[in-house]
């Protein structure tokens, strides 16, 4: 008897409460469906709720130890358990007794593409097994991941590359398989053709932001900062979370907006007010525009966080616009503090030299030059640009 539609709607969408409320509610109406109460199972297990599921299937397999469903049912929770040896004997066990179960052939080609003990005939077997599974049924798109999953580690990327095209035509939702075919695009240099993938993935479902996520960093090795910003323009109305509007007000810094700018990094700081970083791009954004008191703030709230070497040369770069003596010495101060948090950063060695230089305190250069140089490469440029200041 075939499970009604209603039910096989959430099943196929994954809605795993939905779907056992109504499985119950249908198997009291019809308890001997056998059907259904073999999904039942299987959506009681997809649940995590093994030890549930095991006393189902125990008395299934006591009603009869030659049913072969059972016996699938029972492999799936050796699989659940971590017991892959059993798993892979129930399973061959429900195959002797029924050699078209489709659900048992999957899971042995399954078991068979991520085993670790994975040679020549392991992946014979796996492609034999997912094969079987999609002859029998054509629109099992996972059969036909899986079989992308296999090209890929036996080096067969056109082949995984159709295989995933297969599972999208049957499942156009199906998130890991564009990202799957990413990689493949990625790994032969096809940035182009990975970013018209993730724009096709998400005109298919806007909601999935791990495409937008792609888009940004694809965009960024590409320098194309004005696509990017876009995206992450996008991103923060549809996720909205802390790191989107980072995210977007550093872009906006690099397209020189720095209104959008602040307006971005003030959103990110009231979303987590914990985290550095924001504080940090704010006193960033107003020491850039020579707003140095809310640029000072700014950096100290971002102290306050975390003491990174990026707030404390902040702070000393605008010390340094000073005439005050008081404030080119704490300028010092904090160069050393961030060379002493960072010490084999070039950057954070090279201001601190040139501070030291600059009042005059030559031999302090010589002290700081002798501690760090060994953890640089001795052909570092870095270093003969403080030499040249001795």
């Amino acid at each position: 008897m075939p499970i009604p539609e209603e039910i096989q709607e959430p099943l196929l969408e994954g809605k795993l409460e939905e779907a056992e409320g109504l499985l119950r509610a249908y198997l009291k109406e019809q308890p001997d469906d056998d059907d259904a109460y073999t999904e039942l199972v299987r959506v009681v297990l997809g649940q995590r709720r093994v030890k549930e599921a095991e006393t189902m299937i125990t008395e299934m397999v006591e009603a009869d130890d030659g049913d072969p469903v059972a016996l699938g049912l029972r492999g799936l929770l050796h699989e659940y358990k971590g017991n892959l040896d059993e798993a892979r004997a129930d399973y061959a066990s429900a195959l002797e007794i029924d050699p078209e179960q489709v659900n048992v052939l999957y899971n042995l080609g399954r078991l068979s593409v991520v085993s670790v003990e994975f040679d020549e005939a392991t992946a014979e077997k796996a492609e034999t097994y997912l094969k079987k599974t999609v002859e029998l049924v054509p629109d099992h798109f996972l059969a036909h991941f899986q079989l992308a999953a296999l090209y890929t580690r036996l080096g067969r990327p056109e082949d995984a590359a159709q295989a995933c095209y297969n599972t999208l035509e049957r499942n156009p939702f199906h998130v890991p398989s564009y990202l799957f075919l990413g990689e493949i695009f990625s790994a032969v240099g096809q940035i182009d053709e990975v970013i018209e993938l993730y724009k096709a993935g998400l005109r298919v479902n806007p909601l999935v932001h791990a495409f937008r996520d792609e888009l940004l960093r694809l965009y960024r090795i590409q320098e194309r900062f004005d696509a990017a910003f876009e995206v992450a323009l996008k991103q923060t109305e549809m996720r909205g979370a802390f790191v989107d509007f980072l995210e977007l007000g550093q872009l906006a810094i690099l397209l020189e907006d720095p209104q959008t700018a602040e307006v971005a990094f003030l959103k990110a700081e009231e979303l987590q007010p914990n985290d550095w970083r924001t504080a940090f791009n704010l006193g960033e954004l107003y020491r850039g525009t020579e707003l140095w008191e809310k640029a000072e703030d700014a950096y100290h709230r971002s102290l306050e966080q975390a003491e990174t070497p990026e707030s404390l040369t902040g702070l000393a770069l605008i010390l340094q616009q000073s005439d005050e003596s008081d404030d080119q010495e704490q300028a010092i101060v904090y160069f050393q503090q961030a060379q002493a948090l960072s010490p084999d950063t070039p950057e954070y060695l090279l201001n601190l030299a040139l501070a030291l230089s600059q009042a005059g305190r030559v031999e302090e250069i010589t002290e700081t030059l002798t501690r760090v140089e060994p953890l640089f490469a001795p052909e570092d440029p870095s270093l003969e640009q403080v030499r040249s200041l001795l």
